[in-house]
């Protein structure tokens, strides 16, 4: 697990460092909303707030889902988004306020940003196209406000951290949410890509 750590540290740099030079192509005036996939700000109303439920394995452990609700103490949807195992790890340690000797990647990107007296506004799921969902983040200080592209599970992983609320577009879950059920249920786990072939002859 230790070596499995360490590794996921690496791309960290790289993460940051992409984050900060959008941060300066995209500063805008204004105050927040949810980002729509065109890039312009929607009413709120076009968006649902959701919550971190839990992180379920699937399929043996071949995959995870996040589930996210849309009342922690009463929820009456979930949707469930699919992450990697380390964007699993990641959330799973913040969901249970547990930190690590150094810190992880969405732990550096998250103090980056606090060093740099900027703050995570909000997350967005903002569309989904088969099983691929699409997400932005959403940086502010005092009136400049900051939209950068991220993968949803890096979004949420950051989010958790930061405690930064949720928004999940209403289009995405009237095409992909479902009733709770405390089961868990979790929709049928789309297949693994096709390796490519070692050489070719």
């Amino acid at each position: 697990m230790k070596e499995f750590l360490r590794g996921w540290v690496l791309t960290a740099a790289g993460f940051g460092l992409v984050l900060l030079a959008a941060a300066g192509a995209l500063v805008s005036q204004g105050s927040f909303s949810p980002i729509s996939d065109t890039g312009k700000p929607e009413p709120r109303s076009a968006f649902v707030q959701m919550y971190v439920h839990k992180v379920i394995p699937v399929g043996g452990g071949q995959a995870f889902a996040v589930e996210l609700v849309d009342n922690c103490d009463d929820p009456k949807i979930a949707l469930y988004v699919f992450i990697g195992g380390r964007e699993a790890v990641a959330i799973a340690l913040a969901l249970r306020g547990i930190s690590t000797d150094r810190p992880m990647t969405h732990d550096l990107l998250k103090d980056t940003i606090d060093a740099l007296d900027w703050r995570l506004a909000s997350v967005s799921i903002t569309k989904i196209e088969g099983n691929t969902f699409y997400g932005k983040l959403e940086l502010k200080r005092n009136s400049r406000s900051v939209r950068v592209d991220s993968r949803p599970s890096d979004a949420m992983a950051l989010a958790v951290r930061a405690g930064a609320p949720i928004y999940v577009a209403e289009s995405v879950v009237k095409a992909a949410a479902e009733k709770y059920s405390p089961e868990g249920h979790v929709p049928i786990l789309p297949p693994p890509p096709r390796k490519k072939p070692d050489s070719i002859i």
